[in-house]
């Protein structure tokens, strides 16, 4: 019998042990999301039978599991969590599939599965090199934003980490933000704004890669992320004063600068289906979309 218990911090090593067998680049599988967010979607934790199996979301309208993540074949842990499911009658759907674990799925327990694609849920996977020097025709417009925001704001601003000093300062900074956003209004804000005060409580923890962007000695952005395999960095965050021409190019640019020099990728997770953020993430131009399924079990 699997038994589950909330996320915490001290899952961290154990967790990655098994998140990293498979370098599969996709946000559910970096460590850091699943602990930030976890106490959001109720994300609960099971080491059993040589497999990480994950279940989330049953306090949400769309309670799942992710699929499992072992050395063995994912037939087999699929065996496992489908007994479980049946006997604890929480038959609810598998997340976190990319092509090739579909492949293996298919060729595993065939005729056991009906597959959907996510396209909300896609990943948006882009060469590190391009985000650091937004060379090419089709970065121009970010280059130019850049350029500009230089340009007019020479020795009035700055970038660096977050530290203990400046914390209290990033906190206040993201609240402001959620704020302004509607907040208030929008319950997944208030789940984000959660798991941006969980993560960086936990910074060190994490091992998160930080950075914040000032003007006039005010913060006008940041960003943090985990480097989540030898090729990938990941970013959960990135917060900037929509106001400010530029601040959101320059945020970008300036911490894949500082810390994706030694990765070939960074993903900067999903849209979720708004239109304004997929605008966003396409005028990156990014190297691929990793896309996801979810596997619902047939009768």
């Amino acid at each position: 019998m699997l038994e589950f218990k909330p996320v915490s911090i001290e899952d961290k090593e154990m967790a990655e042990k098994y998140l990293k067998i498979k370098n599969t680049r996709m946000c559910e599988h970096c460590f850091t999301d699943l602990y930030i967010w976890s106490k959001y979607f109720g994300t609960e934790l099971c080491f059993a039978e040589d497999f990480l199996f994950i279940k989330s979301g049953e306090n949400t309208e769309s309670p799942h599991y992710l699929v499992p993540i072992g050395a063995e074949k994912v037939s087999h842990g699929l065996g496992i969590l489908l007994d479980y499911a049946k006997q604890n009658e929480k038959n609810y759907p598998i997340f976190g599939i990319s092509e090739e674990i579909k492949s293996e799925m298919e060729a595993g327990m065939p005729n056991r599965f009906d597959f959907y694609e996510m396209r909300d849920k896609a990943d948006y996977i882009y060469h590190a090199k391009d985000l650091i020097t937004l060379s090419g025709k089709k970065l121009h417009s970010k280059r130019n934003f850049i350029n500009r925001f230089m340009n007019q704001n020479e020795g009035r601003y700055r970038f660096c980490e977050i530290s203990d000093d400046n914390l209290k300062e990033v906190v206040e900074f993201h609240k402001k933000w959620c704020y302004d956003n509607g907040c208030n209004q929008d319950e997944g804000l208030i789940g984000e704004k959660c798991a941006v005060i969980l993560g960086l409580s936990h910074r060190k923890e994490l091992q998160l890669l930080t950075g914040v962007l000032y003007l006039n000695e005010k913060i006008i952005a940041y960003s943090f992320g985990t480097q989540m395999s030898e090729d990938t960095v990941d970013i959960q965050i990135e917060k900037a004063d929509h106001t400010i021409d530029g601040a959101y190019p320059m945020i970008n640019r300036l911490f894949a600068e500082r810390h994706c020099q030694n990765v070939e990728y960074i993903n900067r997770e999903e849209d979720l289906g708004l239109e304004g953020l997929r605008k966003s993430k396409l005028s990156y131009n990014p190297a691929f979309l990793l896309t996801k399924y979810k596997a619902v079990p047939k009768e």
